[in-house]
């Protein structure tokens, strides 16, 4: 078992839920996953406040979906100063871990993301072991125009 899956035994052995807004699974290779999805209509979703992806209407037909990065690269950068061994356990833990932000619309105009063959679909997959190691390609915002009619 990982230090992620007894984590998460932790949290779930006090009554709490390891993944309150979403659905959690505990895999056969020891790990954990936490899977939120949201539907929403875009008026909700560009009214919520919430801290995370933002959502802007560009005009009556385009949106832009975009999910800031600096504050993941922040934190590595700072953490970069800590002890090589606290690094590497950090490294060890985060392997195999990933943050994916997947965005779907009528008509994908362009993102900075992997856009998908029918162009309804932009993503972005990233590695948190890339986190760690401050990888200059990685941007600071994903981000995606969406056509909305």
């Amino acid at each position: 078992m990982t230090m992620w899956a007894e984590f998460y035994e932790m949290i779930a052995s006090t009554g709490e839920d390891p993944c309150e807004d979403g659905v959690g699974t505990y895999y056969d290779d020891g790990t954990f996953g936490c899977l939120i999805a949201e539907t929403n209509t875009i008026d909700n979703l560009i009214s919520d406040s919430r801290e995370g992806p933002a959502i802007e209407r560009i005009d009556d037909t385009k949106i832009r979906f975009s999910f800031d990065l600096t504050e993941f690269k922040e934190a590595v950068t700072e953490g970069s100063e800590t002890d090589p061994s606290v690094m590497w356990v950090l490294q060890e833990s985060f392997l195999g871990h990933h943050i994916h932000v997947k965005i779907k619309g009528e008509e994908i105009i362009r993102t900075n993301g992997t856009l998908s063959d029918g162009g309804t679909t932009a993503e972005i997959d990233i590695p948190m072991t890339v986190l760690l190691e401050t990888d200059e390609t990685l941007p600071d915002v994903f981000e995606a125009i969406i056509r909305t009619e």
